[in-house]
């Protein structure tokens, strides 16, 4: 019995210190797929911009600009190049109108699929939009004053240099809670999700580990929370760079 609970002891003891490198391993393997999914979003965006004489689509404009933010029905007029449905659909594959789903490349790995589902068709039928787990940045030169660094993002063409996606990292100012993919805690939604805990919700500054992004060149990235400053984004408005006003998108 002794030499039994030894080797249970032993063996708890192996777990305990596992535990930390395969949650590790795991959450490089979430990053790892993460750029995938921007690897994969510059080959259709590239191709969309091919088929337009070089000009990349827009980021949406619902009451402002939302990178997250994706249109169901084409916008009309001058906007009729936002970031929807009908554009994405030969480029980028995944959204399913029927059913009011996107999967594959708009959810990050980090994320649990069912509650990115959940915020896609919250706001489906009653407002026009879906939100996805990635943030895009296109015609920045259309869209003056949105952006506190414009230089930092993508204009009428993709090039080296100027962002293109990244993980979302929004904040909502109506509860100051965060969406984020990559965090010390899990991913961080807007809301609580039925109270199931898969994806947590977090007030004040975001306990974020880092974003993939991606760059017009087809470059993926990854900024380490060393190069944020969580107290400073939890400021409204934050003096840190971000996209809006009210609600800010950082990148």
């Amino acid at each position: 019995m002794i030499e039994l609970l030894v080797v249970v002891a032993i063996i708890a003891l192996l777990v305990t210190l596992l535990a930390p490198a395969l949650s590790r391993a795991k959450e490089l393997t979430r990053r790892t797929l993460c750029a995938a999914n921007l690897h994969h979003w510059h080959v259709g965006l590239a191709a969309y911009a091919a088929a337009h004489a070089g000009v990349t689509m827009e980021t949406a404009n619902p009451w402002g600009r939302y990178p997250a933010f994706v249109r169901v029905q084409q916008a009309e007029g001058d906007a009729s190049d936002e970031i929807c449905v009908a554009l994405l659909a030969q480029f980028v594959p995944g959204v399913d109108p029927d059913d009011q789903e996107a999967i594959g490349l708009f959810v990050c790995p980090a994320c649990p699929e069912e509650t990115a589902q959940k915020l896609i068709q919250a706001q489906w039928d009653s407002l026009g939009i879906f939100q996805q787990r990635y943030s895009y940045f296109g015609r920045v030169d259309l869209w003056p004053g949105s952006a506190t660094n414009p230089d930092d993002l993508t204009g009428r063409m993709m090039g080296a240099g100027r962002l293109v996606m990244c993980d979302v990292l929004y904040r909502w100012h109506v509860t100051g809670g965060w969406r984020y993919n990559h965090g010390r805690h899990g991913a961080s939604g807007l809301d609580t999700v039925d109270g199931n805990g898969t994806e947590w919700y977090e007030t004040g500054p975001p306990s974020i580990t880092g974003a993939n992004r991606l760059f017009g060149d087809g470059n993926v990235n990854w900024k380490n929370e060393s190069e944020y400053d969580p107290e400073l984004m939890d400021l409204n408005p934050s003096p840190e760079p971000h996209v809006g006003g009210s609600d800010q998108t950082f990148y």
